[in-house]
């Protein structure tokens, strides 16, 4: 689960191993293999997080090759009774802060949509899990599609660094401790 000194892996795609198209109680115990893709899990997300400050880091790989990352100084989700609402403050970066918009919003997944959006954002943009609005500028979890360009309008998305629409290779959500 560590992403480096300090750090604690949340989320990671890599190669479409694992599909991400899953059900509310899958994707609040969490799935995948932590050396390969995975979902942490909104439970342990939750409860680590509401136990002291977190920082949240997002590191992102294209089909060239380019990285970039998206680095948010406060971080928190809080429990199911709030449906695994998010919480981010500041952003730094390279990948811009496509997240913003995914601020203070509840998690929704196929089965279970508490989104801001009359069309059921899970459900309409690829099935896979995470904190839609008015659906998605952000969505590191919907369906793995190879080669970046094309109809891939429900790919990985972090619309900010590489528009709309592409699918990204790679993601990695991370978070650590912030200091006193």
């Amino acid at each position: 689960m560590s992403g480096g000194v300090g750090w604690t892996l949340l989320q990671r795609r890599l190669d479409g191993s694992v599909d991400f198209a899953r059900d509310w109680q899958t994707y609040k115990h969490g799935f995948g293999d932590l050396n390969g893709e995975f979902w942490l899990g909104n439970e342990k997300i939750s409860q680590i997080t509401n136990a002291k400050s977190y920082s949240l880091k997002i590191d992102l790989e294209n089909w060239s090759s380019g990285t970039a990352y998206a680095e948010y100084d406060s971080f928190y989700v809080e429990g199911i009774k709030a449906k695994y609402r998010m919480h981010i403050g500041s952003h730094s970066g390279t990948a811009g802060d496509s997240l913003d918009h995914h601020n203070n919003m509840n998690f929704s997944t196929y089965d279970q949509d508490n989104d801001d959006h009359s069309s059921h954002c899970a459900l309409t943009h690829g099935r896979g899990g995470w904190w839609y609005g008015a659906c998605d500028e952000a969505n590191l979890n919907q369906p793995y599609k190879v080669g970046g360009g094309g109809d891939n309008y429900h790919g990985i998305e972090w619309e900010h660094w590489t528009s709309y629409p592409y699918s990204i290779k790679s993601s990695v959500m991370k978070i650590r401790p912030n200091l006193p």
